[in-house]
């Protein structure tokens, strides 16, 4: 081979389906040159933030200790979220679920953080009306309270 020249692979394209990275807990993108790697995908929260390295024997034991560890994953932890948002919905009133169901899509569907936001619209919703229905039953000021009957003292 000439100076100056470099060796390039050619026929070993990968083929893989859109999306295909999605199915790991952990994905990485690995610069064919640098042969650095950087996490597109971490669910350990292992990776996140650090600085694009090469992939070594420690990162493999480092991946192993956290698959051991028995740690939550991102998918486990959203998955208790959406579970106990879930529950604190159903726990607001008989035909709730199915009026968010019509109004905002499955429930199954929706992310913990969206759950949430609704979750926490309709409960303030429901302490206002409370608050409000409680301000009507109970007046405020001494004039607004019912007057007690006065009656004249009878004459002897």
């Amino acid at each position: 081979m000439g100076e100056g020249k470099k060796v390039y692979k050619v026929g070993l394209k990968d083929l893989q389906r859109d999306g295909f990275e999605y199915e790991f807990t952990v994905f990485f993108n690995i610069d064919r040159e640098t042969h650095v790697a950087m996490a597109s995908k971490d669910n350990t929260r292992i990776f996140e933030g650090k600085e694009p390295s090469i992939i070594s024997e420690a990162t493999g034991k480092i991946i192993r200790e956290w698959c051991e560890s028995g740690a939550e994953s991102l998918e486990e932890i959203e998955a208790k979220k959406k579970a106990k948002f879930r529950k604190k919905l159903i726990g607001l009133g008989e035909g709730i679920e199915e009026w968010v169901i019509k109004n905002y899509g499955p429930v199954d569907q929706m992310s913990a953080k969206k759950l949430e936001s609704i979750v926490t619209q309709l409960e303030e919703k429901k302490k206002k009306k409370e608050e409000e229905e409680n301000a009507k039953s109970e007046p405020k000021t001494e004039d607004e309270k019912p007057k007690e009957a006065v009656t004249a003292p009878k004459k002897k």
